[in-house]
């Protein structure tokens, strides 16, 4: 009996794994920052373009695979900034973040 409870015992947590950012099809904003402050991409912190708006910050893109990912970002918002990119007028404050 000891034997039969033990094996479902091990079969039922076989099944028990930890669960990922990777697991699933979607995930929501605070796990891709948690994936992006975790781990770096060949050594470079990534970071995040954002946009304040009424519900917050709202991640517009994310920048990675640079050795200066935050002054790539930056170089991206200062048009948005301006007004200077068609999709850039809708209306908020856009913002770098080092993800680190």
């Amino acid at each position: 009996m000891k034997q039969v409870l033990l094996i479902v015992i091990v079969v039922t947590c076989a099944g028990c794994g930890p669960v990922t950012v990777t697991s699933g099809d979607s995930i929501t904003y605070a796990e891709l920052e948690q994936f992006f402050r975790k781990h770096k991409i060949d050594g470079n912190h990534a970071a995040a373009l954002k946009k304040l708006s009424f519900v917050g910050d709202v991640y517009v893109i994310t920048i990675h695979g640079y050795p200066n990912n935050l002054e790539v970002c930056e170089s991206l918002a200062a048009p948005m900034r301006t007004g200077n990119l068609l999709w850039s007028d809708i209306p908020g404050v856009y913002h770098c973040e080092l993800l680190e």
